[in-house]
């Protein structure tokens, strides 16, 4: 008997290079909140990686008005001290 073999079909959710596909996911989620759930994110909480929090304010997905607050997660600073203690 001759087993088949399944062909998956792979559908890419992201163009460009791999180092954005973060950001372009965190500008998504801000863009669809309103529409999908009505919610509009005022604050975003992430580690000191500036890239997806500019990102997201340089999109304005809320309008020119609408600020988005930037917070560190308490997480990602105890481990960048604690790298810095380790590794001096």
């Amino acid at each position: 008997m001759a087993r088949r073999t399944r062909q998956r079909r792979k559908r890419a959710n992201h163009i460009g290079p791999s180092g954005n596909m973060e950001v372009d996911a965190i500008i998504q989620m801000f863009q669809r909140s309103l529409e999908y759930f009505e919610v509009m994110f005022k604050n975003y909480i992430g580690d000191s990686d500036s890239k997806s929090y500019s990102g997201v304010v340089n999109t304005k997905p809320y309008g020119e008005d609408f600020t988005i607050n930037k917070k560190v997660c308490i997480g990602h600073i105890l481990n960048e001290e604690w790298v810095l203690v380790n590794v001096n």
